[in-house]
């Protein structure tokens, strides 16, 4: 995915997802004052019944690198769409909502941040107003109720058969405050290692997850944001050997161009393209919740630009390789 989230899909990801929840039947998202005691309503995360699909996880490399295969070998093409904010932006019934018609449609993998900077309406608080850290923008302070919200929507991701492109900390495009590039600048080595290991041994059993380095923005090399980078990396693989990882780099990159810092970033080329069709329903309730008095929320001029990524197992010679597209 070669755009930066400034324009289309950074919009998308607040525009479109909150699109959605002006078609739901549940209530606005109640608010807190981001002291990390969370807000009231359905703050605890979405209802997960269930397990996922016997066979399904953990995805491996198949043997020749060439595509992802299930834990029972079967192939397992990637036909995902990039939902930046849903952690974020959604309360548990509009996710609910979210990834049920996703998975109705045939999707089987989301691209997400785990903490979200700019683009939902109160980040980086979620839709219930539970921030990430107890300590403004401190990564060694983190906040159980907002993670835990997060845990629910993942295991709901797994138990509808979807994979999930995880970014744990999104830099930001040409570090901008899209993301997390700033902070990342000013913590210690020791502070994002410890957030590291925070996510590899919370996160080591859920199996639909790929981890996501970068985010929009190759951090040069010696420079603190990527020392930050690469310590949340390396503690996520010490809890995590065997994950699944990939790179969402500068525009015009593929995942693999930046091989020392994601050195296990599955080797694959991908086809990602944008499309319409999803599109409709998402503009006209975008225009009925901005009419509501919703704030400024566009799609821009790139409406069209939904992004829906399908890897295959291979793809001819001349077809466009993409930064980010993991599989």
């Amino acid at each position: 995915m070669t755009r930066p989230r400034l324009r289309a899909l950074g919009q998308f990801a607040a525009a479109a997802l909150v699109a959605l929840s002006a078609c739901s039947s549940s209530s606005p998202p109640n608010g807190s004052d981001g002291s990390g005691t969370g807000g009231n309503g359905d703050s605890a995360g979405p209802a997960v019944d269930g397990s996922p699909p016997p066979g399904l996880f953990p995805l491996h490399v198949s043997s020749d690198h060439a595509s992802l295969v299930t834990d029972d070998g079967k192939p397992f093409l990637l036909h995902g769409e990039a939902a930046w904010s849903l952690i974020a932006q959604l309360d548990a019934s509009q996710v609910n909502q979210y990834l049920t018609d996703r998975h109705n449609r045939g999707v089987n993998v989301v691209l997400v941040n785990l903490i979200e900077h700019k683009f939902a309406l109160k980040a980086p608080q979620n839709a219930t107003g539970v921030a990430p850290f107890r300590n403004k923008n401190d990564f060694t302070t983190t906040n159980e109720a907002y993670f835990a919200f997060a845990d629910n929507v993942i295991d709901l991701a797994a138990n509808l058969g979807m994979a999930v492109l995880l970014t744990p900390s999104y830099l930001g495009f040409e570090g901008t405050d899209e993301g997390w590039y700033g902070e990342m600048s000013q913590m210690t080595t020791a502070q994002c290692s410890t957030y590291g290991k925070f996510l590899g041994q919370r996160y080591v059993s859920r199996h639909n997850i790929i981890w996501v380095w970068g985010g929009d923005r190759t951090p040069q090399s010696g420079e603190r944001a990527e020392g930050c980078m690469l310590a949340i990396r390396d503690a996520i693989h010490t809890a995590q050997p065997t994950a699944l990882t990939t790179g969402h780099w500068n525009e015009e990159t593929t995942s693999l161009e930046a091989e020392d810092a994601a050195p296990h970033t599955i080797q694959v080329r991908g086809n990602d393209r944008h499309i319409s069709s999803l599109h409709n329903p998402f503009e006209a309730a975008a225009e009925r919740q901005q009419g509501a008095g919703a704030g400024n929320l566009s799609f821009g001029e790139d409406a069209d630009d939904l992004s829906v990524v399908e890897c295959l197992p291979r793809v001819a010679e001349g077809s466009e390789n993409h930064a980010g597209v993991a599989c």
